[in-house]
């Protein structure tokens, strides 16, 4: 990108004119979401709002990113680069959650997997999410202290009995500073 471009591509971004390029949300804070261990507090040093802390370092496509202001609001969306992210979702997401807890674990048998595929599950997922982040298509969901969540769509093939069928799905996440996105919701069958 060359400078005339990444000067345009800030004016639009700032301005709320949807351009494609990554861009990093930034603040006077060092405070985020993830500093705040995932509930974003007041920064009484910079006088940053909580929600401005929830967004700060947050990287989003330049037209599918929040647009979060209020007034005196000292945030900059700045152009940046995302060649991958970074996924904040442990193992037991699947194991002792989708293929344990009794009304999930029901929902996997209806799509055919069983606690023998918990590695496929979660490499699927895990390829899903870093591809529908990267690729612009997710869904902005609810924003809060909690951070911006987001939505990932994609399709599921069935397992086993159910290996002919395909099912809709969708993953909740949050997103957190500099491309880590935070699996909240694993999989949810639409």
């Amino acid at each position: 990108m060359n400078i005339l471009e990444l000067i345009g591509n800030f004016l639009k971004l700032n301005l709320g004119i949807p351009c494609d390029c990554w861009a990093i949300r930034r603040s006077r804070s060092k405070k985020n979401i993830e500093t705040c261990k995932g509930e974003a507090t007041y920064d009484e040093a910079t006088n940053t709002c909580a929600h401005c802390v929830a967004l700060n370092q947050t990287i989003f496509k330049g037209n599918n990113l929040p647009m979060f202001k209020h007034f005196r609001c000292k945030c900059l969306w700045i152009p940046t680069q995302l060649n991958n992210v970074i996924l904040d979702f442990p193992q037991d997401k699947i194991t002792k959650y989708l293929l344990y807890e009794p009304n999930k674990f029901a929902m996997m048998r209806s799509m055919g997997y069983n606690k023998e595929n918990a590695n496929e599950i979660y490499e699927k997922i895990s390829k899903e999410v870093s591809k529908g982040f990267l690729n612009n298509q997710y869904q902005l969901k609810s924003f809060n202290n909690h951070g911006q969540h987001i939505q990932i769509n994609f399709i599921l093939d069935g397992k086993n009995e159910h290996s002919h069928e395909l099912f809709n799905c969708h993953t909740g996440c949050v997103v957190w500073p500099n491309g880590k996105i935070k699996i909240a919701t694993p999989l949810i069958k639409d």
